[in-house]
């Protein structure tokens, strides 16, 4: 009995970059790989869900502010100094009873907020301030960008960023 095997159809196309790639000079082969490479990596590098701070630690700073009445005005102080937060690598959260406001640019789980109150006791003041080694370094009674800033530029893992 005669057996028919079946391989899988490969376009024609396929043949078509392979003869493409044939043709072309080791220069523009390796370009055209590290691209793919490349684009590769970076598709795999997204942002994956936020549970907790310690993915950021050794990336940012955070600011955290719990529940503030004025979330208005925080929130035009935070735009008015995004220089200075972008310049700081800061992150900073907004934590209301019911939603989440931030600058961080990937998703975040639902749990976030009270995993983070609770770990950093933040009922204890309305604004904390974690370095980039991922340690408490001040609580605020309220949020001054300026003192924020001031106690950052006195850490010294920011005075070596701000030499070189």
């Amino acid at each position: 009995m005669l057996k028919i095997i079946h391989w899988p159809v490969i376009p024609v196309a396929f043949f078509d970059i392979m003869v493409f790639f044939r043709k072309m000079s080791p220069i523009k082969h390796l370009a055209v790989t590290l691209f793919l490479a490349f684009s590769t990596l970076a598709h795999g590098n997204e942002l994956t869900m936020l549970d907790d701070l310690d993915s950021l630690q050794w990336i940012n700073r955070i600011v955290i502010i719990d529940d503030p009445e004025n979330e208005g005005d925080i929130l035009a102080l935070l735009d008015n100094h995004t220089a200075e937060i972008d310049d700081r690598d800061i992150i900073w959260f907004i934590l209301k009873k019911d939603r989440l406001l931030t600058n961080y640019p990937g998703k975040i789980s639902d749990d976030f907020r009270s995993k983070t109150r609770e770990k950093y006791d933040i009922m204890r003041s309305k604004v904390i301030l974690i370095g980039k080694d991922g340690g408490l370094k001040s609580r605020y009674n309220r949020f001054d960008p300026g003192a924020v800033f001031s106690d950052i530029d006195a850490m010294p893992m920011r005075q070596y960023e701000m030499r070189n």
